[in-house]
């Protein structure tokens, strides 16, 4: 590093700033010609980590001056603090010794981060970083922490280090639910996400669900410091409380996540809300959050559309229906509270199965850093086998039924510390056959601070017969160290082939509502026989993860919070309607069977499936048509109907009348009577039927008879008939009568 400026000194005032608090920064230093490039960082750390790591925060950096900056999405991440020393005057020497170089002296005023910049527990002591170069090209994030201690001031008693106050009281908390609820057994998990500080937190829920979810378990439990309490296991009411440790006076802030795994005891009315709402208290401070979970939602249904809503008399109606069996059913959660704290290697902790690289195992650690039982599991590659290391777990059960996957929804919860490694990835595991070499074959979700190898800082890595590629990369959402983040990742068949689309986010905030990698295999996947689901070369696939040791450094790989999804099935599934009244001649596409007025399609298995039928019948009725269809599968699958159609048939309404006289002549004075039958020839009742005849001239009216009511107005004589049935070919149907007096 010759030539570069040497750090003569830094000051800090105030000298031990709280989060938030505005300083002034002098440095002096010592620079030759070169212009010089300066960053400085605020840090958790005594020592410079990797430029995108968490709790190192760059506050003068090429993003600008009081910008608080974690990660670079490109060099340089300095400014230039002094453009080179020119003619001097020469008054002091470089970090190579050279005389022909200027003592410089810059000030800058920003403010300390605040402390949610700062991941950990216990954020007792905070430290001021600096960097120099002399290079017009700047900092490189490589860079960064290898500089030496002349460009850095470590030889004159940096980085500055100072206790920072206890911070102000704070308590947070996210409620969310996993998993769709129909169904008697399917699962559904509550989890409140939490953050907390300079008090006891206190979090109470009240199990939800009216009675129709039974506990499962909930945890963490027992919390060391604290307390929790409940009701056992198979209730379906009472009140969940854990009481997190005291951190009244303590530095930094404690997050963690409480959750209530429950399963359904019954099969839940699609649309019911199922709602939970937990409520936190600490000191003052009272906040709540809720869930819900609508029953149903996104999982089994069919929707109907006729062809038209009105139909005439002898015409065809057609009817289209729709099904979709989707959602996804709660398989697997992994929590790692109920495992305990210490180091694990071979045999792997409960609940997991170890599938070494090479021989070597890799040890993983049960860690609470915050002491509130919210255990998770790093890995880390045992240093003996040096770098290029990737042992794994897998998802282990006394029953592989209950671990196993294919496809579905995978989330997990991951961090990745550097350790000093830009280039560091963690790696979820989606589906791996558990082999090893050449015979391993997997699919995974690739998390990386940097976008080697997979031009993006989200991929997913695709490993079988001894090599890998990496495909989908995402460079919109980088990565940064020693953060936690949630993932969620979706795996579906589509054709011969499978899509993957996943998402992440940082734990605690809500999750986004669409995916940032979308991609889909191109090579027959579901049909070949190293990558096929089942009836291949391997059908014991389950999900993982893994450590990543990759070529340089030891980075460490944390995760926490495993979920596993499957597609929801329905088995020998039926789709069916009903063939209503007056509806002939049915047929359907897809060959249905038509029996006992209803026609139906057996269409088996089904899981994330949908498809459309197609029915049709002549019209032989004049009344308004009503039906809905539904589908329905093997207990315990809910007959799930579709929304109502209706149509009107338009009937031609034909009738026939015939009037007669009870004389052929008459005279002045004479009463003549007039009789008019009528008869419905027509298909369909015809409604509020009315007979007029008009009195002659030369008559006048003396009454009349039948119908429901009968009378003249004017010279109209006007018999109201009501519903007039059709004849069936039997006619007359009735006759009417009125009579009157022939007039001079």
């Amino acid at each position: 590093y010759a030539g570069r400026p040497r750090v003569l000194s830094v000051t800090m005032v105030p000298p031990s700033p709280n989060f938030g608090q505005v300083v002034t920064v002098t440095i002096e230093f010592c620079a030759n010609q070169q212009p010089a490039e300066l960053a400085i960082a605020v840090s958790s750390y005594s020592t410079r980590q990797t430029a995108g790591t968490g709790g190192q925060v760059f506050v003068v950096s090429s993003a600008g001056i009081d910008v608080p900056t974690v990660i670079f999405p490109s060099d340089p991440i300095s400014i230039t603090a002094f453009p080179g020393s020119g003619s001097g005057p020469y008054n002091c020497q470089d970090c190579s010794n050279d005389s022909n170089s200027v003592r410089v002296t810059r000030q800058y005023v920003f403010r300390i981060p605040p402390m949610t910049y700062f991941p950990g527990c216990d954020v007792t002591r905070l430290y001021l970083h600096v960097g120099m170069k002399d290079d017009g090209g700047g900092i490189y994030r490589s860079e960064w922490q290898g500089f030496g201690a002349c460009e850095t001031g470590t030889s004159v008693g940096l980085p500055l280090a100072w206790d920072i106050p206890v911070p102000p009281a704070t308590f947070t908390m996210r409620k969310r639910a996993e998993g769709v609820v129909q169904l008697t057994n399917d699962l559904v998990l509550f989890s409140i996400d939490y953050e907390y500080g300079n008090g006891q937190a206190r979090i109470v829920d009240t199990l939800p669900g009216g009675g129709q979810l039974t506990l499962v378990s909930y945890g963490p439990n027992p919390i060391p410091g604290g307390s929790v309490s409940g009701p056992a296991p198979g209730a379906t009411s009472g009140t969940i409380t854990w009481v997190l440790p005291d951190r009244t006076g303590a530095h930094g802030i404690a997050s963690g996540t409480v959750w209530i795994l429950m399963r359904a005891n019954t099969n839940i009315a699609a649309g019911t809300n199922i709602a939970n709402t937990a409520t936190g208290t600490m000191g003052s401070i009272n906040t709540s959050s809720t869930a819900n979970i609508i029953a149903g939602s996104a999982a089994i249904t069919v929707t109907k559309i006729q062809s038209a809503s009105t139909v005439n008399f002898g015409d065809r109606i057609t009817y289209y229906l729709n099904y979709q069996v989707n959602g996804s059913q709660l398989k697997a959660y992994r929590p790692f509270d109920d495992i305990a704290n210490g180091g694990y290697t071979n045999p792997p902790p409960p609940g997991w199965r170890s599938v070494p690289f090479g021989s070597n195992y890799g040890t993983w650690t049960i860690r609470d850093d915050c002491g509130t039982a919210d255990r998770y599991i790093y890995g880390q590659s045992l240093s003996s086998y040096g770098q290029d290391q990737y042992p794994a777990l897998l998802l282990e059960d006394s029953n592989p039924s209950n671990v196993q996957f294919c496809t579905g929804i995978i989330m997990a919860d991951v961090m990745i510390d550097p350790v000093g490694f830009e280039g560091a990835d963690a790696l979820v595991i989606l589906r791996s056959n558990g082999q090893t070499g050449t015979n391993s074959y997997a699919y995974a979700l690739l998390l990386s601070i940097d976008t080697a190898p997979a031009n993006g800082y989200i991929a997913i890595q695709k490993c079988g017969g001894g090599s890998c590629s990496w495909n989908g990369g995402v460079s919109s959402y980088q990565i940064v160290g020693n953060i936690w983040y949630r993932t969620k990742t979706e795996v579906t068949q589509v054709g011969n082939n499978y899509r993957f689309r996943a998402k992440v986010w940082r734990r605690g905030d809500a999750e986004p509502s669409g995916y940032q990698l979308d991609w889909t295999t191109t090579t027959n996947d579901a049909v070949d026989a190293n990558w096929r689901c089942t009836g291949g070369n391997w059908n014991d696939w389950r999900p993982g993860v893994s450590e990543q040791k990759g070529a340089s450094g030891d980075t460490r790989d944390a995760y926490d919070n495993f979920i596993v999804y499957i597609p929801r099935v329905s088995a020998n599934t039926t789709l069916y309607d009903t063939i209503p009244a007056g509806l002939t001649g049915a047929g359907g596409s897809g060959s249905p069977t038509i029996g006992g007025g209803i026609i139906r399609w057996n269409l088996g298995s089904l899981s994330d499936a949908s498809g459309s039928y197609t029915w049709w019948a002549t019209v032989n009725t004049c009344d308004p048509v009503t039906n809905r269809a539904a589908i329905d599968g093997d207990d315990p699958i809910i007959p799930q109907y579709s929304n109502i159609t209706v149509f009107t048939p338009i009937c031609p309404q034909v009738t026939g009348i015939t009037k007669t006289a009870n004389v052929t002549q008459a005279g002045v004075g004479q009463t003549i009577t007039f009789s008019i039958t009528y008869c419905n020839t027509g298909p369909s009742t015809i409604r509020n039927y009315q007979i007029v005849d008009t009195r002659p001239a030369r008559m006048s009216y003396v009454g009349c008879s039948g119908g429901t009511s009968c009378g003249i107005a004017g010279s109209i004589i006007t018999w109201n008939m009501g519903d007039i049935a059709p004849s069936g070919g039997s006619c007359p149907q009735g006759t009417v009568r009125w009579w009157g007096v022939v007039q001079p």
